[in-house]
This record gives structure tokens, C-alpha cells and sequence, in this order.
């Protein structure tokens, strides 16, 4: 439930900004649950330094995943 405050209120905030959230894996997989309407452990936590995208509707305050758990392979 914090992390839905969290993201109404930065939100309301900032309508029209770009936000970067720099978190746990735990919290990462909150958002993602929040944005997909998910429960429990139906998304697994996320890789270390991983990268998820979530858009929100400033207006309906509506979450999309755009994607989750992205990571770069080294060569």
C-alpha cells in the first residue's frame, strides 16, 4: 500500500516530470504488482540493478508496466 501512496503523491507532484526511483528489489516488485494489479508472489523479485518502467496517468493516476527486470549482459 506505501508504494501506491508513494506513487499517487510523486504523481500529484509532478505532473508532467520524469521521476527516477532508486530502490530495493522489494519495493521495485510492489510498484510492479501495484501497476499490474497482481497479489502475492505472482511477480517474482527483481535482478540486482535491474531496470522497471512504469508510466502513470497524472489525471486517473491509472499504472502501466512498461517493463520489468531488464538487465545488460556483459560481453
Amino acid at each position: 500500500m506505501r508504494a501506491a501512496e508513494f506513487v499517487e503523491e510523486i504523481s500529484q507532484k509532478y505532473p508532467e516530470d520524469q521521476i527516477v526511483v532508486v530502490t530495493h528489489g522489494f519495493t521495485v516488485r510492489s510498484f510492479a504488482i501495484n501497476a499490474t494489479g497482481g497479489q502475492g508472489l505472482q511477480i517474482l523479485e527483481p535482478d540486482n540493478c535491474s531496470v522497471t518502467k512504469i508510466l502513470v496517468d497524472p489525471l486517473s493516476f491509472k499504472q502501466h508496466l512498461v517493463y520489468y527486470n531488464r538487465t545488460v549482459t556483459a560481453f
